[in-house]
């Protein structure tokens, strides 16, 4: 007897599971996935439509059949399925779903794979939120211009003197990247994007009396800085033609 009640017990609780395994589904996983794939999906498909009847003079009709002759190509069925796969994950509602769309269809219209770069962009648009996205491109446009070196911005700077008390201890630490920019700089340096780098320059000086300087010595000037390749202007405008596409605003 008490078998058969533990039974009866289990099976309404797994039916009782289910129900809640179901409206989980429709009210979080369905809708929020639903979202980010529309964002995409109307990115992609807007942008290809336009690259399309830019060039198609004579029928400037975007057809089911362009976009069937996409999907029954392996290679790009295959680029756009692993953008599809990064959209499902993506931390970003609209902007990062937006931007895989951008690239992909750019990566369709040239019928080619993503350059080791792009990758990492798509990683990033994957990887970054809404506000890390804007918070990257406020601190990147307006350094980045075209044909412009490589983008350095300095963090810190520290002074250490040989002629300071020589038994104190000076530490060196990293800089903390999510205290002084924020999670974007933490998430982008994983990704391979953002890299930090140290200068250390050792500047020599003369007894002097009238400096009031009393003997010898050196100071080293200790400089940490982040480095954005000028390949990563990239992401700064996608960011940017995301924002104008989906007319967003934060």
């Amino acid at each position: 007897m008490e078998e058969t009640s533990s039974l009866i017990i289990s099976q309404a609780t797994g039916k009782a599971l289910d129900k809640i395994w179901d409206k989980f589904k429709e009210s979080v996983l369905y809708r929020y996935s639903r979202y980010r794939s529309l964002r995409f999906f109307y990115t992609f498909l807007g942008i290809y439509k336009e690259e399309i009847e830019a060039d198609d003079f004579e029928n400037r009709i975007f057809t089911n059949d362009k976009l069937e002759k996409i999907l029954q190509d392996d290679n790009k069925s295959e680029i756009i399925f692993e953008a599809y796969r990064r959209v499902a994950f993506s931390a970003s509602k609209d902007l990062g779903p937006a931007i895989i769309g951008l690239l992909t269809s750019e990566l369709i219209l040239e019928n080619r794979f993503a350059t080791e770069e792009e990758e990492r962009i798509f990683q990033a648009a994957e990887s970054l939120s809404d506000q890390e996205l804007i918070e990257f491109e406020r601190h990147c446009a307006k350094e980045f211009e075209e044909g412009q070196d490589d983008f350095e911005l300095e963090l810190d700077k520290k002074w250490i003197d040989s002629n300071w008390n020589k038994n104190e201890q000076v530490y060196i630490s990293p800089v903390n990247l999510g205290s002084v920019l924020g999670t974007w700089a933490l998430k982008l340096k994983n990704i391979g994007i953002v890299t930090e780098f140290t200068t250390d320059k050792t500047t020599e000086y003369f007894e002097d009396s009238e400096r009031h300087i009393d003997e010898d010595g050196e100071v080293r000037e200790i400089k940490s800085f982040i480095k954005i390749d000028h390949e990563y202007n990239k992401l700064c405008k996608l960011i940017s033609r995301s924002r104008d596409y989906l007319n967003f605003k934060q």
